[in-house]
Parts: C-alpha cells; structure tokens; sequence
C-alpha cells in the first residue's frame, strides 16, 4: 500500500525544466512582474554578489499574487533590499547577544553540575531523566570530541588515563542545541534550578524551552539565512506570571518579536549596561514600517520593557 501510495506521488509530479537566467533576464523578470527599478546598475550588483532566490524571500510579502509572483503597484528594487540589508544587521546583532547567552550559559552549567555532582556527572545516567536520550546525547558528544581541534582535548587525551573529559573542557565545544538537550534531561532538579537562577527570575522550564528556541536562532544566524519576517516552529514559551520584568510582554506570535524580548531579558542579566538594547531599539526605530512583519504589537513602544529605551 505505501508503495503504491509513493509511485502516485512520484507519478503526479513534474520535471524542472527551468534554465538558469543571466542576471539581465533576472532584473527583465522583475520588471515584467511589476517591480520598479531605478538603478539598474545597483541591482545587477546586489544580484551577481546575493543570488536571486536568496533575496526572493525578501520581496514576497511585496507580491500582490503570490501564484503569477506580480508585485504590488509601486514596489521598487530599492525597497526590498533596504529589508535584505536590515535583515543583515538584525541577524548580525541577533547573533551577538546569543554568543554572550551561549557561553554564559555553558559555564554556569559546568560549574554548578561540577561543583554538585563532580566533574563527570555529564557522563553518569542516573542524572538523567530519560535514558534513551541520555544515550543518543554522549553519542553526540563523543563526536563532537573526536572532530575537535582544540589542543586543550587533544592535551586531555593524551595526559590521563580516564576516557571521559571533565565537564569544564567539554564546556567549550558542547554545541547549544546538545547543551539545551543535556540540560533539559537533568534529573536532579535542584541543580537545574540553580542553574535557572543564574540567570535571574526565570524557572528551568522557561530556560529550557528558550534554549530550545535560541537554538533554532542562532543557526538561522550563523547560516546566514533570513530572519526578520521568519515564523518559528520552535517557539518559546512565555513568562506567564502577574510580576516580574517579563510580566505582559509576550505576545501571540510565531514571529522574532518574543524573540527579541527574551534577548533582551537575558541582556539585562549578563550585561550591567544596555547598549546592547539600546542599540538593537536604534534599529528598530529606523525600520518602524517593517515591524508589524516581524510580530510587533501596534503598542509595542508603550510596553514596559521598551520604555526605559526611549529616553536614552
């Protein structure tokens, strides 16, 4: 039955026939679908040095039939790449801040468990809750020791006689997406919380969950892949109590703003200072026409956790 099922799928598609397009008949295309393009110059640039069906998922909310790909009366060029180029600096700031959380996280994390529970606690199934993931997460992580460079793994291999790395080294080539997964399989909820409230008034599953969430994030960063209008699969939960920082900043969105709102929290806990908020607000405030894109409440700028960016 599903092989009958897969040769109708396989039967009812069709051959890709389409030839590749100079970037001429590019810019040609554009123009037949409606889009205005002043400099051609610019955009022969922008095309040979981004790849057109990179920067095609910047102009589809400017198409008004998605099926003929017609774009709307007076949609230009310039336009959409003013959001390609926002996009870049949005991911590039993103991406900062994540650096910072991933780290700060990875040596909470070490030194807790370490100081708890010794320095090859990570390697020991009664701290986890489900032994099956417990398996599939040291198999991950025997791979990320054996394609490591670092001399301080290779030192470790070659010094001592136990097989297992102390959990401070490992710290340093754990992936955040495995990180997240060992962390939300700790069975000792004491530690986990400890480590929760390193980072301020948030519970574990709240970490877990935006760990889980910055992951996906910070790939889509790291790949260089858009973000600003994205919907999330992965998204994270939301603080849901009547107090605290985070109180009524969520909103109902699969869409960066929550995003942003979790970064900033975590910016507030690692940083003394705001710049890193203030100036993530300096861009947001140059690009108001493409928030509502990205999951902003129309009243976003009279939300607590904005206001105290407004008078810098």
């Amino acid at each position: 039955m599903c092989g009958l099922l897969f040769s109708r799928i396989i039967m009812s598609k069709i051959i890709f026939s389409k030839p590749a397009k100079s970037i001429d008949e590019q810019i040609a295309l554009l123009q037949s679908r409606g889009m205005v393009i002043d400099d051609i110059s610019f955009a022969k640039k922008l095309l040979s040095q981004h790849n057109y069906y990179r920067i095609c998922g910047y102009w589809l909310p400017f198409e008004k039939d998605h099926n003929l790909h017609l774009f709307k009366d007076g949609t230009t060029f310039k336009e959409v790449s003013e959001v390609y180029f926002f996009d870049r600096e949005l991911r590039l700031i993103v991406f900062s801040i994540i650096e910072q959380i991933e780290i700060a996280f990875r040596t909470k994390w070490a030194y807790i468990v370490a100081m708890r529970h010794g320095c090859f606690a990570y390697t020991d199934s009664k701290f986890a809750k489900n032994i099956q993931l417990f398996d599939k997460n040291n198999e991950k992580l025997k791979r990320e020791i054996e394609r490591s460079n670092e001399d301080f793994i290779k030192h470790y291999l070659n010094k001592y006689k136990e097989p297992s790395i102390p959990i401070w080294s490992i710290a340093e080539i754990i992936p955040l997406g495995l990180l997240s997964k060992l962390y939300k399989n700790l069975s000792e909820e004491k530690t986990k919380k400890s480590i929760a409230n390193a980072f301020g008034s948030v519970d574990s599953t709240l970490i877990e969950s935006w760990l889980e969430h910055l992951t996906v994030v910070r790939n889509i960063c790291a790949h260089h892949n858009r973000l600003w209008n994205r919907e999330f699969t992965v998204t994270p939960k939301h603080y849901t109590k009547p107090q605290g920082a985070l109180a009524e900043q969520f909103v109902s969105t699969r869409k960066i703003y929550n995003t942003l709102i979790i970064l900033m929290y975590f910016n507030s806990i690692l940083n003394n200072h705001q710049n890193w908020s203030k100036q993530l607000f300096t861009l947001l405030l140059a690009h108001e026409d493409k928030l509502s894109y990205m999951g902003f409440p129309s009243d976003w700028k009279d939300r607590n956790i904005w206001k105290g960016l407004l008078s810098f």
